[in-house]
């Protein structure tokens, strides 16, 4: 079986070479040709498989290390009876971790949301599921805005038919609202974690609490989706309409990209929008830059009307808006889901969709990665406490740092995102496959004074080497953001 990858894509030849011939290319610069006599192609969300990439041939499998699938022409695979797989939920840990560590470092926005102030979340998904199971744990309030959840929930809301999971068709009479993007349906009933999280208090409040049902599952192209990581649920999902989320003292954007109606994401965030948030809100996406209408940030922001900003993800990725890029307060090159636990999960997904699609029996893989060691914080209060773990983990200042430093190196900072010496940060772990390829340029130095990047690891994979020195309530915080205690 011959095998064409991005070289970018996390201990790739160590996967999947005991499956057939591993070839590696450049996602960005992938070429028709470049397809025959490929049996599997396996990409990334900077790859685009469409009529202009397989107008030669098509492969019998294509996947996706990515849980979203707009860059892919599901329904095209589906009449060529191509196998197709994404990988939902690989990267949600890592993108709730990027979301805590945006609000633990950007003023005392996190003392406040502990005091009773609340968290938004557009996109009640994956990421936004464990999110918002996350600030349950921690006795944090939120209301998350996702009408196709909503619509799943009330049996007098029409819903749209559907020919793809991301795609929907418009219903017979199409409601005014925007949309996120319909729930998918997992491959196998969630388990619960091993580490659930206590809750610290009460997070319930007046608003109508909706449980989610995932709808029937579309018809799409041969699909195969081996379990993910286990979701998370919060306590009760808490959906409500959009203008009230606006309101909240943080708004994060998990949302699927669509353009189709009845509800498209696309451009959902604009000046109108802008204008219904709070002053001093922060406003946090990690989901796509095209679900906020850049123009009209920019306007606002030059008008001291938009709030904070931390954005990962921007229109016309590579080339970022330098005048955007002056106005956030925390800028980093779409790496939100970049963890080394991430990477591999999302990996692995696809080498046993791989399999299943092939008849292939499973042959052994590398063990998962271990949990890594952290330090108890010396901090006493909560926040501090709170925001000592998280950093410990991942510190969003330094990605930040980099990305200001040399935006035009906007791909190299995603490419060169593992550290060389130990891409894994572990002895025996698959490497980065582009770096020993050497397909990947030199690696950019990390700006002066800027905070150290270590591997990124997950909080949920952490583990406190001495919990004995906390105390019962720092114990209770510390399993809140998922972290094991020795």
């Amino acid at each position: 079986m011959r095998i064409l990858a991005d070289a970018d894509l996390y201990g790739v030849e160590a996967l999947f070479s005991p499956l057939g011939e591993v070839q590696l290319a450049d996602g960005r610069d992938l070429r028709p040709a470049q397809l025959r006599g490929i049996d599997a192609l396996l990409v990334r969300s900077v790859t685009r498989v469409d009529a202009a990439l397989l107008r030669d041939y098509t492969p019998a499998f294509v996947g996706t290390a990515t849980a979203g699938v707009d860059h892919v022409d599901v329904e095209l695979l589906r009449r060529r009876g191509a196998a197709f797989a994404n990988a939902p939920g690989a990267n949600a840990a890592a993108v709730a971790d990027y979301a805590l560590s945006a609000i633990a470092n950007c003023d005392d926005y996190l003392e406040q949301l502990l005091a009773g102030d609340a968290v938004g979340i557009i996109g009640y998904g994956q990421v936004g599921r464990r999110l918002a199971a996350r600030l349950d744990a921690l006795g944090i309030k939120w209301i998350a805005y996702d009408p196709w959840v909503k619509a799943a929930r009330d049996p007098q809301h029409p819903q749209p038919e559907s020919t793809t999971d991301l795609h929907p068709l418009p219903a017979a009479n199409p409601q005014p609202e925007p949309a996120i993007a319909p729930p998918q349906k997992p491959a196998r009933d969630p388990q619960p974690e091993p580490d659930a999280e206590p809750r610290l208090k009460s997070a319930a409040d007046s608003r109508q609490e909706f449980a989610t049902t995932p709808q029937p599952e579309p018809a799409t192209a041969t699909r195969l989706e081996p379990a993910a990581e286990p979701q998370v649920e919060p306590a009760a999902p808490r959906i409500s309409e959009l203008s009230a989320v606006l309101g909240c003292l943080v708004v994060c954007v998990h949302a699927s990209l669509t353009r189709a109606p009845p509800w498209p994401s696309a451009g959902l965030i604009g000046a109108a929008e802008l204008a219904a948030m709070r002053p001093d809100a922060l406003l946090l996406n990690a989901a796509r830059g095209e679900i906020l209408r850049q123009a009209e940030l920019l306007e606002a922001a030059a008008r001291r009307r938009a709030p904070q900003l931390a954005l990962d993800v921007w229109e016309n990725e590579p080339a970022i808006d330098p005048a955007l890029l002056a106005r956030c307060r925390f800028a980093t090159p779409h790496i939100a889901g970049y963890s080394l636990d991430a990477k591999f999960r999302a990996a692995a997904i696809l080498r046993r969709a791989l399999c299943a699609a092939r008849g292939l029996a499973p042959r052994q893989a590398p063990p998962p990665l271990a949990d890594h060691g952290i330090a108890a914080p010396p901090q006493a209060g909560d926040a501090a406490f709170l925001r000592g773990i998280i950093n410990q983990c991942y510190d969003i200042r330094a990605d930040d740092a980099a990305l200001r430093a040399a935006p035009q190196e906007f791909d190299r900072l995603r490419q060169n995102y593992f550290p060389p010496d130990s891409p894994s940060g572990e002895p025996g772990r698959p490497p980065n496959s582009r770096r020993a390829s050497g397909l990947a340029p030199p690696p950019i130095p990390a700006p002066s004074g800027s905070p150290r990047r270590a591997p990124r690891r997950e909080l949920a994979a952490a583990r406190i080497a001495n919990p004995g020195a906390l105390s019962p309530r720092q114990r209770r915080l510390a399993q809140a953001l998922g972290c094991q205690l020795t």
